[in-house]
């Protein structure tokens, strides 16, 4: 759950971050889930380094930390 919620977290705009939070709030989602996708939900930062071509290795680089420090947070999260 955490993994999946992590790549939801992506979707840049504030819709994905509503959605998570109301899952959470009814009960759906776990709190460390919720945290997976408020991690990754970087805003629009990712897509200026796309708009603005940064090179392909630091945009993947940077999804990357954002997803691996996502998925591992909310995992840990989730044993507490």
């Amino acid at each position: 759950q955490p993994l999946l919620a992590a790549l939801f977290g992506f979707i840049p705009n504030c819709a994905a971050t509503v959605v998570l939070t109301e899952l959470f709030e009814f009960g759906t989602l776990s709190f460390g889930s919720l945290f997976a996708g408020l991690v990754t939900n970087a805003g629009l930062g990712p897509l200026v380094l796309i708009q603005y071509h940064a090179p392909w290795k630091t945009v993947l680089r940077v999804f990357l930390i954002l997803l691996i420090t996502g998925t591992v947070s909310g995992m840990l999260l989730q044993l507490l």
